[in-house]
This record gives C-alpha cells, structure tokens and sequence, in this order.
C-alpha cells in the first residue's frame, strides 16, 4: 500500500486493513507501526549520543536514515490519490505550512507580550550560524515527521483508524517521546502534543509530508534560533517558551492551546490545491 499518513479530511472513506474491522490484521498493522516507530527511535537516540545532538550532520543523517526506513515502512511524501503534482507544488506546500508555523508562533508571542511575561533586546545581526540553524531545523524536521507522524499515520490508515482518532494518536507519540526525559514539566509535554496534534492534521489535510515538514521547520526556527540570539534576545520572565523538554509555565501551555486551535482552523479552511471533495 503506497500512502502516506491517513485520509486529509474526516468525511473522507476510511481506509481499510486487509482485514475486516475487528480482526487480527488491524492490530498487526499497528503492531508493526509501532515497531517501526520504536526501533528508528532507538537509532536516532544512538546517532545522537556519538555524533551529539546538537550536530548538524546527526540530524542530516538522521534524516536520511530515518526516510530510507519510513518508505519501507509504507510512508510516502504524497498520497497518489490527493490531485497534487509534487514537482510543481512542494515548494508551496511547505511555505504554506510555515506560514500556519509562523502564524501561530507570532499569535503565541504577540499575548506573552501583552501579558509581559518576557524581556526581548535585538539580538545578533544575520550571520552563516542563521543558515546553519535553517539546515538543521530542515533536517530535524524531516526525521521528526516521518518518525513520530508519518510511521504512526501510516499505520493508522492501514488498520482503519478514523482520520481523528490517528491524528490524537500521532499527537501522543510526540508527547512520549519527551515524557520520560528528567525534569521536564507537564507544559512541555503538553506543547509536543498541541504541536503533534498540528503537524498531524497538516499531513492529513496536504495528502503528505510537504505542509508538516515546512510548518515543523518554522517552528523550531521561531522558538529555537531566532528568539534566542539569532534575531532576538528573548529572556522569559514567566515560565519559558523553548524547544523540547525546556518549555515550561504557562508560555507553554499557551503555545499547545494556540497550536491545537491552529489544528482545527487549518482541518476545516481550504488548503492551496485541495479540491473541496479532498
């Protein structure tokens, strides 16, 4: 079966197991996924731990590692049912799912600010450690999404599972994957959800990879390199707003609940090159 996630809207067919609902083979589509899942996070916590996880060429190897093993894994960048030429239109694809990004993130910013729970002075101008922060985000994004989303979609879709309930699924891989790392706060386990919950639904709503890889990138850009150092200095006075395990209070929170309402908007607006019926 060569798709990618589960169905882009919930009034779509579901996609069924080889199996009737209810049997073995559902289970054993999940069983596998998990699997999958599992073992290719394994291996990117090894390549971490040699190679540092802050390498640019850890995430980049990362990143082909984990596609070569997502695709044998059923995982594809598109769908071949959504009507999309991927050639012509990943480019914007990806801008569009960076635009939703950028677009919560500024939403997220612009109520810490009114509520003044940071301190933000200009930080350093421009320089090639912004093109390198850029590199990895890409790379870190692409291992991300078909590890934590497109494995657990994909699965998901092969054993029937409606396009709501995979979604909630995927959302609550990402928050497993921090949940067990010491000191990290309820907050920032919540965010990896909201922020799984997102990604989720752009794979199901763009019929592939393109959407959630370019969103997942901006991301990391905002709250990672640009608001700390790379455009701004953003010093946190209530909690903090940062990647991974290092979020806390209520900026994070605030971010998952902008991330989860980000989520509804985008699965019920259109999306550039959608047909209505898609």
């Amino acid at each position: 079966m060569k798709r990618a996630g589960a169905p882009p809207a919930d009034d779509l067919p579901e996609v069924s197991g080889p199996g009737p609902r209810g049997s073995a083979a559902p289970l054993v589509e999940l069983g596998l996924g998990a699997g999958w899942l599992v073992g290719l996070g394994a291996a990117v916590q090894l390549l971490d731990q040699i190679l540092g996880a802050a390498n640019l060429g850890a995430a980049i190897l990362g990143a082909l590692l984990v596609d070569l093993a997502a695709g044998r894994a059923g995982v594809r960048w598109d769908r071949e049912d959504v009507g999309i030429d991927a050639r012509k239109g990943a480019a914007r694809r990806v801008a569009a799912g960076a635009a939703v990004a950028l677009g919560a993130g500024g939403l997220v910013l612009a109520l810490a600010a009114a509520l003044r729970w940071f301190h933000a002075e200009d930080g350093a101008r421009p320089s090639a450690a912004l093109a390198f922060a850029l590199a990895r985000a890409a790379a870190v994004s692409v291992r991300d999404e078909m590890l934590f989303r497109g494995i657990p979609l994909a699965a998901a879709a092969r054993a029937g599972v409606p396009a709501p309930i995979a979604r909630g699924f995927a959302a609550l891989v990402s928050g497993a994957a921090i949940v067990m790392v010491p000191g990290v706060s309820a907050a920032a386990v919540a965010l990896a959800v909201g922020s799984g919950w997102l990604f989720a639904t752009l794979w199901q709503r763009d019929g592939g990879a393109w959407a959630a890889v370019g969103a997942h990138a901006a991301w990391l850009l905002l709250i990672g390199s640009l608001l700390h150092g790379g455009l701004f200095d953003v010093d946190w006075t209530t909690g903090n707003l940062a990647l991974g395990a290092s979020s806390a209070g209520a900026p994070a929170w605030l971010a998952a609940a902008v991330l989860v309402v980000a989520a509804i908007a985008v699965n019920r607006l259109p999306w550039p090159g959608r047909r209505p019926h898609q």
